[in-house]
């Protein structure tokens, strides 16, 4: 049978072409609002029902519907390793009361069933609040460059004053210490990635004098260039009776052989049968919030902040006393780049001296000190000078 006049082949074709115009605009239209919609979170929030108060128990559902798609936000930013490395932060500071992170909520559907009240709730969280409450807490995002960093630190266990370093006999590739173990998976978490040493071989041979458990920051600039890293992290950790930890570190960038920046912290064991282990961590995390940010700047920039810190030095008899200041201050003290004379007065000379650090992180490291040919002298001078008197 004939069916080329057949009207219904005729409109057969057109119907097919607009079917498949339909489905492709449909598609795209979807593929956009899976897109706008993506920074979209839905979550279930539940409140309890008493004394028939449905208005108090929707509240209640709302706040922890809020507060579930913020902890969502978090793991879905963080990823698996890194909730698990800041989880303590998470739950302690990343969700506030005033719920300042979250853009904007609303309420889709809400049910009572029996003596709870359930809302479906999609909100919005807002990026820059948590941006900065992220940087706040010194958390690194994975978009961040990891930075390759070696440690020296050296573990002294008291009061038997046993010393353990690495450093003392590399090529025996010595077992991570307690502290090299708890300082790699802190420093991990906030985006480092430790050398293996167990692994990596030296790009060199190391002399002699690298053996020391107390380095100098020369000294460790060299086992960093050793190890081809940017940044070495050195210090000392002792630990007293398996209850006290007194922690030292100093970051230092390798290429522009700088002292970033360093910082102490002790911790003690305030809970019986708490290990050392939980008291080391606390005293790195805490000193790893406050660096992190520095060796990142420092580094990424090719240079380090530093503060100019005014001395004054009294009591000096000649030249050779003002050079033995200068040299100590510029040798001995962690952190000091340069002391510059700026006026003299009789037996007084003023210095600027240019520290990777703060104020008070300088008089720490002058205080106590017998070795240093100065000593500091009390001022009530309501400047920010610092009057050092000449042994």
């Amino acid at each position: 049978m004939n069916r080329k006049g057949d009207p219904k082949r005729a409109i057969l074709p057109g119907v097919v072409l607009w079917v498949q115009v339909f489905l492709c605009l449909s598609s795209a239209w979807a593929q956009g609002e899976g897109k706008r919609e993506s920074r979209d979170i839905l979550v279930i929030g539940t409140g309890l029902v008493s004394e028939e108060n449905i208005a108090r128990a929707r509240t209640a559902a709302v706040g922890e519907a809020l507060n579930k798609g913020v902890e969502q936000y978090l793991l879905r930013t963080l990823g698996d390793q890194g909730a698990i490395n800041h989880f303590p932060r998470l739950v302690r500071d990343m969700i506030s009361t005033e719920k300042r992170e979250v853009e904007n909520f609303t309420i889709l559907a809400e049910e009572r069933i029996g003596r709870h009240y359930k809302v479906l709730v999609r909100m919005r969280i807002n990026e820059r609040v948590m941006a900065e409450r992220f940087r706040e807490q010194g958390i690194v995002l994975v978009k961040e460059q990891p930075l390759n960093v070696l440690f020296l630190v050296s573990q002294v266990e008291q009061p038997e004053n046993r010393v353990s370093h690495w450093w003392v006999a590399p090529e025996d590739r010595m077992p991570l210490s307690v502290v090299e173990l708890a300082l790699h998976q802190v420093f991990e978490g906030f985006g480092f990635v430790p050398v293996n040493r167990l692994t990596k071989s030296l790009e060199g041979k190391h002399e002699p004098e690298l053996t020391a458990p107390d380095l100098s920051p020369d000294e460790a600039f060299r086992w960093g260039e050793l190890f081809s890293v940017p940044v070495v992290i050195q210090g000392r950790c002792e630990i007293i009776h398996q209850r006290e930890v007194h922690l030292h570190l100093v970051a230092l960038g390798i290429e522009k052989q700088i002292v970033i920046m360093q910082d102490s912290r002790s911790e003690i064991a305030t809970e019986s049968g708490e290990e050392v282990r939980r008291v080391l961590d606390k005293a790195i995390r805490g000193i790893a919030l406050r660096m992190s940010p520095s060796i990142r700047e420092a580094v990424e920039s090719g240079e380090t902040k530093t503060n100019r810190i005014e001395i004054l030095v009294k009591g000096l008899r000649s030249f050779r006393d003002l050079r033995s200041v200068t040299e100590a201050l510029e040798k001995e003290i962690t952190g000091v780049r340069s002391a510059k004379q700026t006026r003299v007065a009789g037996d007084s000379v003023g210095l600027v001296v240019d520290f990777s650090g703060t104020r008070e992180e300088f008089l720490q490291q002058i205080s106590g000190r017998e070795t240093l040919p100065f000593l500091r002298e009390d001022s009530s001078s309501e400047d920010e000078t610092i009057i050092l008197r000449v042994r």
